[in-house]
Order: C-alpha cells, then structure tokens, then sequence
C-alpha cells in the first residue's frame, strides 16, 4: 500500500488595509530601527505585499512623474522603452537597462496596481480628459497607445518647447505647494 502524501493546504497570507498611524506607533519604529546592531537593518521581503492609502490627487503626481521621465525622449525610444516594459525586459541585457527604464516601470507599475484596485473598489469616474485616457490605455495595453503617447509628446515638444518647460514648471510648483499645505494639514490634525 502505497502512503499518500500529507498535503497541507498553504494559507493565503492577508492583506491588512492601510492604517493612520500615531505618532507613538512612527516613534515605536524608529526606536526598533534605532536599537540594530552592526549591520541589522530591517527590509521589506520582495513577496511582502503592503497596502497604502493613495489619493486621486497622489495618483496624478506619478502621472507627472511619468511625463516628466519620458519628456527627454524621443518617439522611437519611448516606443522602445515601453515595449521593453511591456515584455518584462525579457531577451533585454542588463547594460542595456537603465534607470530611467527601471523609473518608468516602477511608476507605471504603481500607476497600473492603483488603478486596477480603484476599478475594483468602484471609485473610478468617467472624464472627458484625454492625458487620462491616454495613461489608461497605456495601463490597458490597448494597441496603438504607446505610438499616440510618443506622437503626442512629439508634437507637443515641436510646438511650444519653452513653454512647455515652463507650463512644467509652474504645474510642478504648484503640486509641491498643495504638497506642502496637505502634509501640514496632516500634521496638524495628528495624522502624520
């Protein structure tokens, strides 16, 4: 008679929602931080997943992030880059990497996952705004996205570039400003 195998059922691991921490529970951390020896650090596990609350407005910031690193760029190395991404940088060399490859995965990745979380929660709206549409689509892998994204850029630089620095400029001023006022605010509530 042949012995079955114990099988033992992995369980799933859960995903806690994100809390408000005080500022007891902030210092408690760094106190643990602070109290490694040597060469102890403490590090987040590549599996770990962690959930964190992020705001439409935060959302829009990595939007920012996004056109900001592909602003250097022209058509064929953003449709380049993003095929890259697209395909996980399979059959890519790592010098061939670079980091702002690594900054464009790792913004549309977060950009992708908050996304399909907000479709999921049901807290996505219907917007005539075409940047909006043309990140979804990225996020979608519609066809033809990529190639209107680096047309779009393309066009864009050709027709103002001056301006579109300083448009940049002032937009990003701006961000930091309501930034800088929502942290405030936080902080002066007991939230951070």
């Amino acid at each position: 008679m042949v012995k079955k195998k114990a099988t033992t059922k992995k369980q799933e691991s859960k995903v806690q929602e994100p809390i408000a921490l005080t500022k007891e529970q902030r210092q408690e951390h760094i106190e643990k931080v602070n109290s490694l020896k040597g060469s102890k650090a403490m590090k987040l596990p590549d599996e770990a997943v962690v959930n964190i609350p992020v705001s439409g407005f935060f959302y829009r910031a990595f939007e920012g992030l996004f056109y900001h690193l592909l602003e250097p760029m022209n058509a064929s190395q953003i449709l380049a880059t993003m095929d890259m991404i697209k395909n996980q940088f399979e059959n890519v060399k790592e010098e061939n990497i670079t980091n702002t490859h690594r900054a464009l995965w790792a913004v549309l990745t977060i950009m992708s996952e908050t996304h399909w979380q907000a479709a999921a929660q049901g807290k996505l709206v219907e917007t005539e705004d075409s940047h909006a549409t043309m990140v979804e689509q990225i996020l979608h892998g519609a066809e033809g996205a990529p190639e209107a994204l680096a047309e779009g850029l393309q066009k864009h630089k050709k027709v103002k570039p001056k301006e579109v620095g300083k448009e940049f400029d002032k937009k990003a001023a701006d961000l930091q400003k309501t930034l800088e006022a929502k942290i405030e605010s936080l902080k002066k509530a007991g939230k951070i």
